[in-house]
């Protein structure tokens, strides 16, 4: 057991003076009360304990961004994964070089974004359904700000994702007005950016389609 010590600064009053003269200081030591024990049935460590066990058995890493999900909430994210295992997000820094590199820049009210095939673009991934790379710097607020972008744009995707074609990858950048505007709007912006894409990339096959029948009447 420890020991606390506290100090005190005591006036007392001079017999010749009538002013505060002289001060006195006292120090006290006093024992150091036991620290309260938690029990492992504690409503806040209990409530820890089943969000850990939660994610070990959905295999779900934990962080200060992302907290535990619950079934229900598990439920709803099921749109986000794709068939063979794959999400529908943009993860390597060479994935978001190669869409930079096959298109140019495209305007929307809100945010500006790039659009590539991965079949033109020559890209290899194990997911055979659409990506998109979300693009949030620092330029546009702090980090708690640029987090706020980002939840809100995921929501959005998630519920616009099956929009694009299959092998399809979109980057989004999107402006500090984002953070602010009606959610209605931005689930209509962004339900038109991937029906523009899709239109575009069909434009494209058929482009191929006809250039590669032209080729071939070509040929003797």
């Amino acid at each position: 057991m420890g020991f606390i010590g506290t100090t005190e600064v005591v006036p007392f009053h001079k017999a010749s003076r009538s002013v505060f003269g002289y001060i006195q200081i006292r120090f006290r030591l006093h024992p150091r009360p036991p620290a309260p024990s938690v029990s492992a049935f504690h409503p806040i460590r209990l409530r820890r304990n089943c969000l850990l066990s939660l994610q070990r058995l959905t295999m779900i890493p934990a962080s200060p961004s992302s907290p535990a999900k619950l079934p229900h909430e598990l439920a709803a994210d099921s749109s986000t994964i794709l068939a063979g295992g794959g999400d529908a997000r943009l993860h390597k820094h060479a994935d978001y070089q190669r869409v930079y590199k096959a298109t140019r820049k495209q305007f929307s009210a809100s945010m500006s974004w790039f659009l590539a095939s991965r079949a033109v673009s020559g890209a290899l991934s194990v997911t055979s359904g659409p990506r998109v790379g979300l693009t949030v710097g620092k330029v546009l607020g702090k980090a708690h700000e640029r987090n706020l972008i980002k939840r809100r744009l995921r929501e959005v995707v998630r519920h616009a994702i099956h929009e694009l074609p299959e092998d399809v990858d979109l980057i989004l950048h999107p402006k500090r007005m984002v953070m602010t505007m009606d959610f209605a709007k931005l689930e209509a912006e962004v339900l038109r950016i991937f029906r523009q894409a899709a239109g575009q990339i069909r434009q494209g096959k058929q482009a191929g389609a006809r250039a590669a029948a032209h080729q071939t009447r070509s040929i003797p």
